[in-house]
């Protein structure tokens, strides 16, 4: 519908007034054609979001984007919009259907399947379009910048879980190889101590709740233990807690109690399995954790189970007495492959070893 002269002059100056206020040159009349053809034709998704951002702030002389260049009649456009917009121009609408569109139409078009399939895709291109500092969120509503923002350093916690970042821990033992090794002795050994600090704080408990008193031996207390396969007073299963939570622990923060229980949960469903076999499953189903899985330790604690008991034994490895009795013995099964002196040492080699 064409502009009478009152609405034109209005609107130039409101054009005016913006331009003014942001420092932006006026727009030639090719602006809003490039932007349509960004959006309807562009396989980056991002670059089709932020020609959608410049269309429906700037081109409507506003900071914000919005359905009208006047002020008293817009209405604050979200993300939502910006789907309905972007999907119906690449279904063959134009600039002027999309201008038309009710309010009743646009708010039955957001709540269509088309635009709740595509809202995850379209808020990573505008998380995108926002860390290269080209948009600005003032609540919900969505400002383009004339000048880009500097990106905002991610911030890392103090308690952030950095041995949890697979990507990080890769990158450090190969920067700091030295910082790197040292960090894993020192781990390792806190584990061990805590262990050990637990087992002494059982038997203290134990004595406590028994009602008897606690009589402190100093002798006794430097005794050495008697197991001597033990030194630091750990059991076998203590031993296994450790492994399996050590293997956890690079996908989340973990407790001794969820490694302890999820080995008993994998030993329900195969009696025999190995820490090793728990430890091989916890990082064959960490490859699918992706950004989506929110609970990356609560996804193992249940799935790993079935894992285990589904995967084939680990075979055990073989020593070096066993490698030396496998290549004698196929010495002896063709011995016409080798000279007299290799099979007589081989039939010797096997004798001496009552074979």
């Amino acid at each position: 519908m064409p502009l009478d002269e009152t609405c034109t002059i209005k609107r130039d100056k409101v054009f005016a007034d913006f331009h003014r206020s942001v420092g932006l040159k006026p727009f030639g009349p090719d602006f809003l054609d490039s932007l349509a053809a960004v959006m309807k034709h562009s396989a980056c998704l991002d670059e089709a979001v932020w020609a959608w951002v410049r269309w429906r702030s700037w081109g409507n002389s506003s900071v914000h984007c919005v359905d009208h260049w006047n002020p008293r009649q817009a209405r604050f456009l979200k993300q939502l919009d910006c789907i309905v917009d972007i999907s119906s121009l690449r279904a063959g609408l134009s600039f002027e259907d999309l201008t038309k569109m009710t309010g009743a139409e646009r708010e039955a078009e957001r709540s269509s399947p088309l635009v709740d399939r595509l809202k995850s895709q379209f808020s990573r291109a505008f998380a995108a379009v926002e860390a290269r500092g080209n948009i600005r969120f003032d609540g919900q509503k969505i400002a383009a910048l004339v000048e880009p923002a500097e990106p905002k350093a991610k911030k890392v916690a103090g308690s952030s879980n950095f041995s949890g970042d697979k990507a990080f821990m890769e990158w450090w033992k190969v920067a700091g190889s030295s910082n790197f090794q040292m960090y894993q002795t020192a781990w390792k050994q806190w584990i061990a101590a805590r262990k050990v600090a637990r087992n002494a704080y059982r038997t203290y408990l134990e004595s406590a709740t028994s009602g008897s008193r606690i009589i402190i031996d100093v002798k006794s207390s430097n005794r050495k233990p008697n197991n001597n396969n033990n030194r630091d007073g750990s059991t076998e299963d203590d031993k296994e807690v450790v492994v399996v939570q050590e293997a956890l622990s690079r996908y989340g923060d973990v407790t001794e109690k969820t490694a302890g229980e999820l080995i008993k949960d994998c030993r329900t469903l195969k009696p025999d399995c190995t820490a090793g076999e728990i430890v091989a499953a916890i990082h064959q189903k960490a490859a699918s954790i992706n950004r989506n899985t929110r609970t990356p330790i609560g996804m193992l604690r249940s799935e790993v189970p079935a894992v285990v008991k589904t995967a084939k034994p680990i075979p055990k490895k073989e020593t070096e007495q066993e490698r030396r009795e496998r290549e004698m013995r196929v010495v002896l099964a063709e011995p016409e492959t080798f000279d007299p002196e290799t099979v007589e040492y081989a039939k010797n080699y096997l004798a001496g070893k009552g074979t």
